[in-house]
């Protein structure tokens, strides 16, 4: 299953679980956006 030129966005894309996702994705072909908190 390709995911060339669909675009995913992905919440919280800081924690374990969802960096795991994103690695996922982008090897799928997906382009992958994805929200982080300031740490500050």
């Amino acid at each position: 299953m390709s995911g060339e030129g669909k675009v995913v966005c992905v919440t919280s894309g800081f924690g374990y679980m969802s960096s795991w996702l994103v690695k996922l994705l982008l090897q799928r072909g997906y382009t992958v956006k994805a929200s982080v908190c300031d740490p500050s």
